[in-house]
């Protein structure tokens, strides 16, 4: 997903999409992410948003970060 992989500290994603759910998975090579999970999940939903349709999935949004391993 284009929109995730735009922002600031990210530096891979990758989105899986059915019509049961939406899962996006970003990393980051970051060691405090700080906000970033909120700002990839805001990009992924601005990004579904755009697409209108009609019951967009559920989206759950996993991020991995250097310094949670």
């Amino acid at each position: 997903m284009r929109a995730v992989s735009r922002v600031d500290g990210v530096a891979s994603a990758k989105a899986r999409i059915s019509s049961k759910r939406t899962r996006v998975t970003a990393s980051s090579n970051r060691r405090l992410p700080g906000d970033l999970e909120a700002r990839v999940t805001r990009a992924a939903e601005e990004r579904l948003s755009a697409l209108r349709l009609a019951s967009p999935p559920p989206l759950s949004v996993r991020l991995d970060s250097r310094g949670q391993r």
